[in-house]
């Protein structure tokens, strides 16, 4: 343990640039535990005090009696930063942009350290050269049932991130990193709340940037266990969740895992799933082929009709019952029920919140995803068809399994378009006939390539109203594949010239 870093004539000298390490401190959500936080940071450290600075950020309209105490605990290298943002993650980025380190440390002001965390910090820094950055851990204090419950999840998760998952190693209430490492992977984009602690760790995993964990290092994370907290957290996460899909995030940060509620999106849309039904029907009643018998026409109609009747209020309406009862158990179980009881209640209930919010944001997200192009496997044109299935790669091209019968909105101005509608037909089927239908009316296919799995359709659009694209498909069967599989659609585009 390294104990005399400074000489002390250097101790109180604000624009020494011998500063080791800052520590970065938002005083958003304090909890009635910043002032113990600061004082437990500034005055209990092993380090000497002039070998580290504190950077702490409070919104303009902050209690102004709670600024001065403050102030009075800093050292004179030390700051206190006020700024229009008011969240905390924004207020810890802009601690970032005045540290002078270049070492930084991310907390919270409801975390206190004890006495070593910035000595045993250095120490791994001068150990471990090829760590860009690492998380320690924290002890929970708890003063209620509810924040001991809240505790023991979050600090399972926690434990989860640090030692068995590949990338979620980023916990921003006791992080450290080498400054340039942070800024090579961009900082805390605010935009996305809470969602920037997991978009930063997968930024550092996708440079390669290793990440520790130094479980040796302790602090304690202070829980109140209030369930307005626990939810607005969890909806600002999901939200910037939400907005990360819509700006095409998965196509840069391809590790994060796609949210089910997203992935099925189109599944929800009234539209396509009348249009499924639609041509279903002609095809049943028409006896065309590929003929659709009465087991497929029942599949269809299972798959699709609450969708074609309600498009997304039933799942929306359900996950708001399911939620409300959630509420209802936990606080019975906090009330009545033992403490695992409660962790069980308490997990169900941040779930269902999660699912309800996901829902909920994935309609307007759905619009802002739009970007001008016919459709492809990528996550943003998910929810621009249904009847298909999750995005797969074969032999490095990506792709989709549609059921037999799928359709797909087209984004196609008036006018006169050639469609070409690519597969991997020629590869993972032995026969290949579909049909094609635009807003219900059947196409002739213009050309046809079964050794490339190409379809070129014409299609006349006299307006701007909405352009559906649809198809049938002889159905296929994988083995050990409940699935039911109809055309293998690697990109749907128009052409120029034909």
């Amino acid at each position: 343990m390294r104990r005399s870093l400074l000489p002390k004539s250097s101790q109180q000298n604000p624009s020494d640039s011998n500063v080791l390490i800052s520590v970065l401190m938002p005083l958003e959500f304090h909890r009635d535990q910043a002032t113990i936080a600061i004082r437990k940071w500034r005055q209990d450290q092993t380090l000497q005090g002039s070998a580290f600075e504190l950077i702490l950020v409070a919104s303009h309209d902050a209690d102004a009696a709670d600024m001065e105490e403050i102030r009075q605990l800093l050292a004179p290298q030390d700051r206190l930063v006020q700024t229009s943002a008011k969240h905390d993650i924004a207020q810890v980025a802009e601690a970032a942009r005045h540290a002078r380190g270049d070492l930084l440390f991310f907390t919270e002001s409801h975390v206190w350290p004890t006495p070593t965390v910035l000595e045993q910090c250095l120490d791994v820094f001068a150990k471990r050269p090829e760590w860009a950055g690492f998380s320690c851990r924290t002890h929970a204090s708890a003063p209620n049932k509810l924040a001991r419950s809240e505790a023991r999840m979050y600090e399972a998760d926690i434990q989860h991130g640090m030692t068995e998952s590949s990338w979620r190693k980023i916990l921003d209430q006791c992080f450290a990193t080498r400054r340039k490492a942070y800024g090579e992977a961009g900082g805390f984009e605010f935009d996305f709340g809470h969602f920037s602690e997991w978009l930063l760790a997968a930024r550092y995993h996708k440079l390669g940037l290793a990440i520790g964990y130094a479980p040796e290092i302790e602090l304690v994370h202070h829980y109140i266990g209030q369930w307005p907290e626990l939810r607005g957290f969890t909806e600002d996460f999901v939200a910037g969740e939400a907005l990360w899909l819509a700006r095409g995030g998965p196509r840069q940060e391809r590790i994060i895992e796609i949210p089910f509620e997203w992935s099925s999106r189109g599944e929800r849309r009234k539209d396509l799933a009348r249009h499924i039904l639609q041509i279903a029907w002609h095809q049943k009643r028409r006896k065309l082929r590929p003929r659709l018998r009465d087991r497929g026409m029942l599949q269809v109609l299972r798959r699709h009709w609450v969708a074609a009747l309600l498009g997304d209020r039933l799942d929306t309406s359900r996950a708001r019952a399911t939620l409300l009862w959630r509420h209802v158990a936990l606080m019975l179980a906090r009330a009545f029920g033992s403490d695992a009881q409660l962790d069980r209640v308490f997990r169900q209930t941040i779930a269902a919140l999660v699912h309800e919010r996901r829902l909920r944001t994935s309609p307007e997200v759905q619009k802002v995803a739009g970007d001008g192009s016919l459709w492809t496997p990528d996550e943003l044109h998910a929810g621009r068809a249904a009847g298909i299935h999750a995005a797969e790669v074969y032999d490095g091209v990506p792709f989709r399994w549609s059921s037999d019968v799928a359709s797909a909105e087209l984004q196609l101005p008036a006018g006169e378009h050639l469609v070409q509608v690519q597969t991997l037909a020629h590869i993972l089927m032995k026969s290949v006939e579909p049909l094609f239908y635009l807003n219900g009316q059947m196409l002739p296919i213009e050309a046809a390539n079964v050794a490339d799995g190409t379809f070129v359709l014409k299609v006349a659009r006299d307006g701007d109203y909405p352009t559906i694209l649809g198809w049938v498909s002889e159905p296929q069967q994988a083995p050990n594949d409940s699935r039911i599989l109809g055309l293998p659609i690697t990109r749907i585009s128009r052409l120029e010239h034909f």
